[in-house]
Parts: C-alpha cells; sequence; structure tokens
C-alpha cells in the first residue's frame, strides 16, 4: 500500500468487496479482467474507473493494482474530465500496464507513473476557491483530521454552512463525508506504520477501534484486517 496526497494505491490481497459506495474516486487495473457490480448489472475490464458514491462491488484476480483517488484532487478533476464524462463509470478492454512482476516496492514510483500516463497529473493553474485548496491540501497532510468543520470554517474565516456550500459546489462532495475519508487515510497511514488499530483509531480521531472498523466497512465493503492482510 501506498499513501499520495492524492491517492491511495493498493496492490489487493483480497478477491472481492461486499457492495459499498464512499466519496472517493475509484481506478482497477489488471492483467485479467475485473469484475465489477453496479445496480445488480455485471461488467468486466481490465481498465475500470468509478465516480464518487457509485454503489458497487468488485472482484479483483490476481495481479491487480487499485487507486482510491482523492475526489478534491486535479487527478479526480481529470478523471472526469478525460473518463467519465458525466458518467458513473467507464469501463475498458484496454491493459494499461503488465502488473505481474509488480510488488510492493515498487509501488510509489509505478503507480504514479501509471497516473502520468493517463493524463491525471496536466500542470495547469488548479481553477477552484483558493481556500478550498488550502483545505484540501491541509486536509491531506493530517492538520485537519482531528478538527471539527466548524474549527475549520474558523480557521479560514468563513461560516460553517458558508465553507459546507463553498465546498460542495467546488467539489461536488459533502465537506464531512470527505472528512470522514480523510481520517479513514490517516488511520490507514498510521497502521501502515506499525501503530494496532486502537492506536490508529484514537490518532485518526474515531472513537476506537470498534468505530473505525465499522467505517472501514461501510465505506470500502471489506474489513481492516482485509485491507492489511499482506500489504
Amino acid at each position: 500500500m501506498y499513501f499520495d496526497d492524492d491517492y491511495i494505491a493498493m496492490i489487493p490481497s483480497y478477491t472481492g468487496t461486499d457492495f459499498h459506495k464512499h466519496g472517493m474516486l475509484h481506478i482497477f487495473l489488471s492483467d485479467d479482467k475485473i469484475c465489477v457490480r453496479l445496480h445488480n448489472q455485471e461488467y468486466r475490464g481490465h481498465f475500470i474507473v468509478l465516480d464518487s458514491w457509485v454503489d458497487h462491488q468488485v472482484n479483483m484476480p490476481l495481479h491487480s493494482l487499485f487507486y482510491l483517488i482523492d475526489p478534491g484532487s486535479m487527478p479526480a478533476v481529470n478523471l472526469r474530465k478525460h473518463f467519465l464524462h458525466d458518467e458513473k463509470y467507464y469501463i475498458s478492454n484496454t491493459k494499461i500496464a503488465h502488473l505481474s512482476s509488480l510488488n510492493t516496492h515498487q509501488l510509489k514510483q509505478y503507480s504514479r507513473q501509471i497516473l502520468e500516463h493517463l493524463g491525471l497529473y496536466q500542470h495547469k493553474k488548479d481553477p477552484r476557491d483558493e481556500r478550498i485548496i488550502r483545505l484540501m491540501k491541509d486536509s491531506q497532510s493530517g492538520i485537519l483530521s482531528t478538527m471539527e468543520i466548524k474549527d475549520i470554517a474558523e480557521r479560514l474565516h468563513l461560516s460553517e454552512s458558508r465553507l459546507s456550500h463553498l465546498f460542495k459546489a467546488e467539489t461536488g462532495m459533502n465537506l464531512k463525508n470527505y472528512m470522514v475519508m480523510m481520517r479513514m487515510k490517516k488511520a490507514f497511514m498510521l497502521i501502515n506504520s506499525g501503530q494496532s488499530f486502537t492506536e490508529a483509531a484514537v490518532n485518526a480521531a474515531f472513537y476506537d477501534s470498534a468505530h473505525l472498523c465499522k467505517v472501514v466497512k461501510k465505506y470500502t465493503g471489506i474489513t481492516v484486517s482485509d485491507v492489511f492482510k499482506k500489504s
């Protein structure tokens, strides 16, 4: 598992999930075809993109790679622009990369190269409100992970309602849900660095490990143990 400011990249240790949805965008890549179920319809492809809040179940073959993309990031903006085109999903039989020899030690460099190959890092000025850009950068770095929305709004010299409205307008996502996803990402990073589930949960502003496990299962369709089985 590799953590970037804009995404999490993972070589999955599990083969399938329950139905779930959350605010991150997905990219699924595999040497063999991935099976995704959406609204009782089954789709297969080597390269699949899902937008935020799409209820889905996925079966991942061996030699797979998937990304969770921060919905407020420029890669997310470019995914929607170049692949989704106002649709909720994109399915392709094109093999974007050969993954049979990919291992966790190569994940940092290789995951970034794939996103650049897809054109998701085009160097253009971010057109969004500077306060929202600042909020997302601070959230990605973990600065805001333990703060309440009212405190974040005060930090940006906005009312809580104005901040929530502005964030929704600029990113298309509910701010509360975004903060939950960022806290979950922080918990994953802490567990990956060696902290116990309990320590990571508390340090990422969850009530306890049971609260973290419940949120992870709800938002990812798998358990925390499954996420880190072979990471």
